[in-house]
């Protein structure tokens, strides 16, 4: 048992990014190993019909655009604003 891995769920740590994430964990006294941002994917048809409930010209477009049964067939993949963090406890 070489490596000893602490799993820590849920911490509810909010608006912090991949460029901020060392340093709070250094202040809580872990080290980064690496992180991963997680990758969604919708259809098209789901993002215009989001962007259908917003007032102005995109959503009146949207609102058009929604009802194409061709956009369920096309996605997108994009970060969703979550990430993986790995870490391990300094020794000191």
């Amino acid at each position: 048992m070489g490596n000893r891995w602490v799993l820590l769920l849920r911490e509810h740590v909010w608006y912090d990014s991949p460029a901020t994430m060392p340093a709070l964990l250094r202040q809580a006294g872990f080290e980064l190993i690496r992180t991963r941002t997680h990758i969604v994917q919708f259809s098209m048809a789901n993002v215009v019909s989001r962007a259908a409930q917003y007032p102005g010209m995109a959503g009146r477009l949207s609102q058009r655009w929604a009802d194409l049964s061709w956009l369920r067939r096309v996605t997108v993949r994009f970060p969703m604003g979550e990430m993986n963090v790995v870490a391990r406890k300094v020794s000191r």
